[in-house]
């Protein structure tokens, strides 16, 4: 079973479609320093896959189907050398995209377990 709680998933949704954040972290403006690559690797290191797989009666088959074709979006990101080509590739614009919908999705979806 897997101990990735709602507010973990919500927070790399967040991250994920948070252009400031990567802004900040990608080129050590601010206090977190990052990549795109890493950002990518938290996917399976959180095994959101299985997350979805076990929370799937929980969501909508709408949400559903958005995680999952974002991992695949995800999946067939080039490796990121350069910051600053992934910060304004058009792939990466969709990945903000799709992840803010996401995050708001979950945000509705999950708001009962997030209000804890």
């Amino acid at each position: 079973m897997n101990d990735l709680t709602v507010a973990r998933v919500l927070s790399l949704f967040t991250d994920f479609s948070d252009v400031e954040y990567q802004r900040e972290s990608w080129f050590g403006i601010g206090k977190w320093v990052s990549s795109p690559d890493e950002m990518c690797n938290a996917i399976d290191d959180m095994l959101l896959t299985e997350w979805v797989e076990e929370n799937a009666e929980k969501m909508s088959p709408f949400l559903c189907r958005c995680i999952s074709e974002f991992i695949a979006a995800i999946d067939k990101l080039p490796e990121a050398s350069d910051p600053w080509a992934a910060y304004f590739s058009v792939e990466w614009i969709q990945i903000r995209l799709q992840a803010s919908v996401i995050r708001d999705l979950i945000s509705k979806e999950f708001k009962d377990q997030l209000a804890l």
